[in-house]
């Protein structure tokens, strides 16, 4: 992976393939000829599960690229390690359950690990569960709350929690959260994203009804917002 390259972030609201399909596009003609590591660990499924989640993957990628995709799949975050991550240019970590999510990256340490990939030029997709765990607090996603399993995120979208799947329904829960934890949050409504880079031109929308919610603060995302620099990516390295 060439050290000179910015990194990219991109977030995804969720929905199925055809919801997703520009920002998926968007997402293989970044990564360009490099491949790709697939991580689906937010599901709870066995190998012939998991399986499946590999057919998923390329079936909503591949139709995206006129080359082939080069991409690997791993369930088990401890076999990672920063020689095996140095053939990938991308990693895209799949939706399920946040908590799950995010306690595997944690015992497994693969968030040391992402935030060096990231440092280093790196792409990284977030899917769903996939993005919010990248957030400040997944504790945004109340109706899965697991109070045996740490509510804090990765943090690397300078302090933003995101929520997911978003509509008009989940304004009060999003409002509560915002209040009590004095944190912002990012909502992407499903067939919505963000591609986020670490200078401000690179940063992009995808989709409508993305909303920023801060204290005494709603309003829809726009490139002209005076705090879009916010979300400019930064990474020792």
């Amino acid at each position: 992976m060439n050290s000179k390259k910015a990194p990219y972030i991109f977030l995804s609201g969720g929905g199925d393939a055809q919801q997703s399909k520009l920002l998926d596009s968007l997402f293989v003609e970044k990564v360009g000829s490099k491949k790709i590591l697939y991580l689906p660990v937010a599901m709870k499924r066995d190998k012939i599960g998991y399986e499946a989640c590999f057919d998923w993957i390329i079936s909503t990628l591949t139709p995206h690229s006129k080359k082939f995709l080069d991409i690997d799949m791993v369930t088990d975050l401890t076999t990672l390690n920063k020689d095996y991550l140095e053939k990938f240019g991308a990693i895209y970590i799949g939706g399920g359950n946040t908590y799950k999510l995010l306690d595997e990256i944690k015992r497994s340490g693969f968030d040391k690990l992402i935030i060096d990939f990231l440092s280093r030029g790196g792409i990284v997709y977030g899917g769903s569960a996939g993005a919010i765990v990248l957030g400040k607090d997944i504790s945004i996603v109340s109706e899965e709350k697991d109070r045996n399993i740490s509510s804090e995120g990765l943090n690397l979208i300078n302090g933003y929690s995101i929520r997911c799947h978003y509509s008009d329904k989940d304004n009060g829960v999003i409002r509560s959260f915002v209040q009590e934890t004095k944190l912002p949050v990012i909502a992407i409504p499903e067939g919505s994203g963000l591609i986020l880079g670490s200078l401000t031109y690179q940063n992009r929308i995808i989709g409508t009804g993305i909303k920023i919610f801060r204290q005494n603060e709603e309003l829809e995302l726009s490139e002209k917002l005076s705090f879009w620099k916010d979300f400019v990516l930064s990474f020792p390295g």
